[in-house]
């Protein structure tokens, strides 16, 4: 989300008010580095337990 021209926050789609969701602007999630350094830290990745709005 933006705000003042800045990144505020990042909303999932799925977990978005209608309001948030009119937004045009999307995350792409591209990301540039060496294989074995992404594939490091995916490993690390986990699910969330909670959601905040």
């Amino acid at each position: 989300m933006r705000q003042n021209d800045t990144l505020d926050r990042i909303v999932e789609f799925n977990e978005a008010s209608a309001e948030k969701r009119a937004v045009s602007l999307c995350n792409s999630s591209v990301v540039a580095c060496k294989s074995q350094l992404r594939i490091g830290l995916s490993n690390k990745v986990r699910p969330r337990t909670t959601t905040q709005n």
